[in-house]
């Protein structure tokens, strides 16, 4: 092959099949008879938030594979195959990161000889940084994010070869709602939604179809409240809220918190903070190193890959931290759960799956359809009723019984065959167990099973089971109900209630009381001893007797019918002051009305630690407007086109 002079580095990566070079800043290579050179650096493209600048996404990824798949099947034993890059650092590193990618995937090379024949001659590459404002300290480097692909493929993350790119650049977009799958079935990151609809967020009611469409039953926000979280609840979707401060690291109780409540969901859960990056990929970062043993480099890597911008500044060294820790912790739940260290879970479909979706759409379908039942036939009416089928569940039967009708609750039940009609055990309540004597001659009758769950009377006629009745549980206490009904209580002191007192609580409040043989039985328990607890404010009655209680005195009968033939407002006045309150209470009445007198301290109102109440935009707020200003430039580049074209 003749040496193109722009080209500063050319190295083999298939043997006289495929090539990768490096050439001058601008210049652009066209084909020849002997190679056939390409370029991405203008066609897959990271957009950056900041100074980051890759690695590019998995739709990426999953283009550059398709078109050299592509170009391999055209010009093979034609013409040689060379991508070829411009020597910009950036445009470099994500060039060689797809092909390495490639490599990977495609010619199952690992990671370090995937990116061996990039290396020569003492070439290097720039690593990935977070997106943080400036140069930032916290980078990833292409043998971390090769080595997350291989992860990812092996768990069965994705797979390329059942992979719906549309959907994934669809629902990658600010309009498609700005949302990625990391795990299959299990982690769904998106940006935070908002109770009212702007350019920028979304209302929590555009998810919900999606969500229930991929079993997604769990939302968890990190981020303040912005939308009410019964959307979601409304709907069977738990909503848990787990705030921490944009920018900053999961506080342990959160992580904890997290950690439980992603192993012991059984659905999907979408996680979402303001922007849905940093502390989104932080908590599910963690969940990746502990359960998957990635390495912290890994589980941001691959995050990156799925979400861009995944995992910010400070995030990325408590990530780094707690590797050691989280793995460990990994093979003790493993070792608890499984008995098993090594039993890492794997997925049958990957992200963006198309078999999947056809898996869940596809109807279900009956090898034979049942036949319709045979029409009812009215059978003559006799004497007994025709049995009813035992039911082996938790649940009231009406069953006729010469005649008489029993309710009856089955629980517990244990099919025994025994010609016995019924079997009632006092300990369980009544439990029916069949309905009739075998030794009764009825038309179209045949014997039914008999079903015990303890010993107990046989009952052969409805006197049994009256006699038995009088003598359960169920008439002692329908007679204790009836005695406690004709019980009246006088209290150990009578009033006399003026017709003042009587107009203001009408006739239907007040009540006559009567002596009963039955009510100094337990003098302790007085009509006026307050229950503990809440309870209402007091009346004018009360604060008659309320000073008597802190005596231990009755007040005499004078002094309370000159009290309740007073005006109920001067009489309340009158009785705060001997309270010492200067107002009515709402809650119980403790120890201010015993004459005790505390003053409340003024309500004290905790600072807000809140980054996201800040009065300046915080870093969440920032990473939205960058997405919100993409969408629009690409809106208007798109109008642009489409007037072009016409």
């Amino acid at each position: 092959m003749t040496r193109n002079p722009d080209i500063l580095f050319i190295t083999e990566y298939i043997k006289n099949v495929l090539y990768f070079a490096t050439v001058r800043q601008g210049r652009v290579l066209k084909s020849t008879n002997e190679a056939h050179y390409f370029c991405i650096d203008s066609q897959l493209i990271y957009e950056n938030y900041y100074s980051d600048f890759g690695p590019l996404n998995l739709g990426c990824v999953y283009k550059y594979c398709k078109i050299l798949n592509d170009k391999l099947k055209e010009y093979l034993n034609k013409q040689i195959i060379v991508h070829y890059t411009s020597i910009n650092p950036t445009k470099k590193a994500n060039s060689a990161f797809l092909l390495g990618c490639y490599g990977v995937l495609y010619l199952s090379l690992p990671p370090k000889d995937a990116l061996k024949p990039l290396l020569v001659h003492g070439q290097n590459y720039r690593p990935f940084q977070d997106a943080t404002q400036g140069e930032s300290r916290y980078t990833i480097s292409l043998l971390d994010c090769l080595q997350a692909i291989v992860k990812a493929r092996d768990l069965g993350f994705f797979n390329f070869q059942d992979f719906n790119y549309e959907e994934y650049d669809r629902l990658d977009k600010i309009q498609g709602g700005d949302l990625n799958w990391i795990v299959p079935g299990k982690f769904l990151a998106f940006i935070g939604p908002v109770d009212y609809s702007v350019s920028l967020y979304h209302p929590p009611e555009m998810y919900i179809s999606y969500f229930l469409e991929n079993n997604v039953r769990i939302v968890i926000r990190l981020n303040k409240k912005l939308y009410d979280g019964n959307v979601f609840s409304s709907v069977g979707i738990t909503h848990y809220d787990l705030f921490f401060p944009d920018g900053s690291c999961p506080p342990r109780h959160i992580l904890m918190k997290f950690l439980q409540i992603s192993e012991d969901a059984d659905a999907a859960i979408a996680v979402h903070c303001k922007a849905g990056l940093g502390r989104t990929g932080s908590l599910i970062g963690c969940y990746l190193i502990k359960h998957y043993r990635m390495t912290a480099h890994e589980a941001i890597a691959w995050m990156r890959i799925c979400r861009p911008g995944s995992v910010i500044g400070q995030q990325q060294e408590w990530l780094e931290d707690l590797e050691a820790w989280l793995l460990k912790q990994g093979n003790i739940y493993r070792k608890r759960m499984y008995d098993d260290i090594n039993k890492i879970p794997t997925h049958e479909f990957g992200v963006y799956s198309i078999a999947e979706r056809t898996h869940r759409q596809k109807p279900v379908v009956f090898n034979k359809s049942p036949s319709p039942p045979p029409p009812i036939q009215r059978q003559p009416r006799s004497e007994v009723s025709p049995p009813l089928r035992p039911q082996a569940s938790k649940h009231k039967e009406e069953i006729s019984l010469d005649r008489g009708v029993a309710v009856v609750p089955v629980s517990h039940v244990a099919l025994e065959t025994h010609p016995v009609a019924i079997l009632l055990d006092p300990k369980d309540d009544i439990v029916l167990k069949q309905m009739y004597d075998s030794s009764k001659n009825t038309s179209g009758y045949n014997p039914m099973p008999t079903f015990r769950t303890s010993e107990g009377p046989v009952m052969k006629n409805v006197a049994d089971a009256k006699n038995f009745l009088m003598r359960s549980s169920i008439y002692s206490e329908q007679k204790h109900k009836h005695l406690n009904s004709a019980i009246t209580v006088t209290p150990q002191h009578s009033f006399r209630l003026s017709n003042l007192y009587n107009n203001r609580l009408g006739s239907s409040d007040v009540t006559k009381l009567t002596p009963s043989a039955t009510a100094t039985k337990y003098p302790a328990q007085a009509q006026g001893r307050r229950r503990l607890g809440r309870s209402p404010s007091p009346s004018p009655m009360r604060y008659a007797t309320e000073q008597s209680r802190a005596t231990n005195t009755l007040p005499p009968s004078s002094t309370t019918e000159k009290f309740l033939a007073r005006d109920s407002k001067s009489a309340l006045k009158e009785a705060l002051s001997r309270l010492k309150l200067s107002g009515p209470r709402d809650s119980s009445i403790g120890a201010a009305s015993l004459g005790a007198r505390r003053d409340a301290p003024a309500a004290r109102q905790a600072p807000s630690v809140r980054s996201d109440e800040r009065p300046l935009a915080t870093q969440g707020d920032m990473l939205n407007s960058i997405k919100c200003q993409r969408t629009r430039q690409s809106v208007k580049e798109l109008l642009q086109s489409k007037a072009e074209f016409a």
